[in-house]
C-alpha cells in the first residue's frame, strides 16, 4: 500500500495535533485523531492507523505516569470493552465515510457538552455499571476507534486529580489499543499492510505527546478540564459537519 507524500504531511499535521492533546489529557489519539484524520483519509483506514498509535503513545504515557493510574477501576471496565469491540467493528464495515464522520463528530459533540454540563458522580459504580460503561466503550473503539466518551465521562464525573484522570486514561486506551488491534487482525478485518500508515505517522505523534506532556507539567495545568472539553468540543464540530455536507450532497 503506497501513500502520497501530501496526504503523509497532512496525516502527520493532524496526528502531531492529537497528540498534543493526549500528551496534555491522557486522550485524544482517538478522539481528535480520527475526525482529523478522517480528512485525509477513509474512516477505514484512519481507524486502525488509530489503533497502532494508541499502543505507541499509551507505552509512552504508562512509562513517566504509571504510579497514578487507577488500576482497580480499570480492570473492572475492561472485561466489558473486550466483548464491545467486535460488533463495533462489523458496523464500520456497513457505514459509508460519511456516516462514519458524522457518528464520530456527534459522539465527541455530546460527550464534551455533558461534561462542560458539569455532570458529576458522587462515587464510583459498581461492578455492573463499570462493565456497561466498558462495553459501550468497545462498541465505539470498534466503530471508529474512539473507545473514550464513556471513560472520560467516569473520570471527570468523578473529578479525580488531573494526574490521576491523566494517566488512567492513557492505561485504558493502551489497553484497548492492543485489544482492538489484535482481534482486528486475528478476524481479518485489517490488513497488516494497512498499519504502515501508523509508522509513518508515528514520529509526529510521538512528538506532539512528548510537547503535550510538557504543557501539563507547565501554568495550563491548572485549565486541564478546560483545554480539554474545548478543544473535543471543537473537533466533534469539524468532524460532525464534514460528515454531514458529505451525505447532503452525495
Amino acid at each position: 500500500m503506497t501513500f502520497s507524500l501530501a496526504g503523509v504531511l497532512a496525516g502527520s499535521l493532524a496526528m502531531g495535533t492529537a497528540g498534543i492533546l493526549r500528551g496534555f489529557t491522557g486522550f485524544g489519539t482517538a478522539l481528535a485523531g480520527v475526525p482529523l484524520l478522517s480528512l485525509v483519509f477513509a474512516p477505514r483506514l484512519a481507524v486502525p492507523t488509530i489503533m497502532a498509535l494508541q499502543i505507541a503513545t499509551g507505552l509512552q504515557n504508562l512509562h513517566a505516569d504509571g504510579r497514578h493510574v487507577e488500576w482497580r477501576t480499570l480492570l473492572r471496565l475492561l472485561p466489558g470493552a473486550v466483548v464491545g469491540i467486535v460488533p463495533g467493528l462489523w458496523l464500520l464495515l456497513w457505514l459509508s465515510a460519511d456516516a462514519a464522520r458524522l457518528a464520530i463528530g456527534l459522539i465527541v459533540v455530546l460527550t464534551s457538552l455533558l461534561l462542560q454540563r458539569g455532570w458529576r458522580l458522587e462515587r464510583l459504580p459498581g461492578t455492573g455499571g463499570l462493565l456497561a460503561l466498558g462495553v459501550l466503550s468497545g462498541v465505539l473503539n470498534g466503530l471508529a476507534a474512539i473507545a473514550g466518551p464513556p471513560v472520560i465521562a467516569l473520570f471527570f464525573a468523578l473529578r479525580r486529580s488531573p494526574e490521576v484522570t491523566r494517566a488512567s486514561l492513557a492505561a485504558f486506551f493502551l489497553c484497548n489499543g492492543v485489544l482492538g488491534l489484535s482481534l482486528a487482525l486475528g478476524k481479518g478485518l485489517i490488513a497488516p499492510g494497512e498499519l504502515w500508515l501508523a509508522a509513518l505517522l508515528c514520529p509526529a505523534m510521538i512528538l506532539g505527546t512528548t510537547l503535550g506532556g510538557r504543557l501539563f507539567t507547565g501554568d495550563l495545568k491548572r485549565h486541564y478540564r478546560l483545554v480539554g472539553l474545548v478543544a473535543l468540543l471543537a473537533v466533534g464540530l469539524a468532524a460532525a459537519a464534514r460528515g454531514a455536507i458529505g451525505l447532503w450532497l452525495g
